[in-house]
């Protein structure tokens, strides 16, 4: 098992033991751009459900009109996506597609909300720096910055 696989193992069986501890069972696990850490080992090495969100979100919303998007998209996530009951948890990769503006989502109160009945392992393709989470550079539509209260933030700079 690689370095970074095996933190992340830790940080769920940390959460997992204490959950009396945790709020939000949330572990944003922060990817460098060049990373090639597979998302589907992980889910595959914790026995956790693996959710490609762009993908399986995008499927859904093609047969939406664009106004009905931002109501829809919510619904098709809690009762078709994630909504499926699960034993051991859920890895999130790639949900871009939540900070998409016209869906009027908010990305980081979705997963925090998630975590309240699963433990979420979820990919951030941003950054971490001075205790906030980024996404997006300053100026972009998708741009926000978050300064996380509960979770645990396991940065990846490079591969091991």
């Amino acid at each position: 098992m690689n370095d970074h696989l095996e933190r992340i193992v830790q940080a769920v069986q940390q959460i997992n033991q204490a959950p009396e501890l945790h709020r939000h069972r949330l572990i944003l696990v922060v990817v460098a751009a060049m990373q090639t850490l597979s998302f589907q080992e992980i889910a595959d090495q914790l026995g956790f459900h693996y959710i490609n969100v762009n993908f399986e979100l995008s499927q859904r919303l093609l047969e939406v009109s664009k106004q009905q998007q931002p109501i829809k998209a919510f619904r098709l996530l809690n009762d078709e996506i994630i909504g499926q009951p699960v034993q051991q948890g859920l890895v999130l990769d790639h949900f871009e597609i939540l900070f998409d503006p016209g869906l009027r989502l908010d990305p980081m109160r979705y997963l925090l909300d998630v975590s309240r009945y699963y433990t979420v392992v979820a990919r951030w393709n941003g950054s971490y720096d001075k205790g906030y989470l980024v996404y997006a550079e300053p100026g972009h539509p998708e741009y926000v910055q978050y300064q996380p209260k509960d979770g645990v933030i396991i940065s990846v700079e490079s591969n091991p």
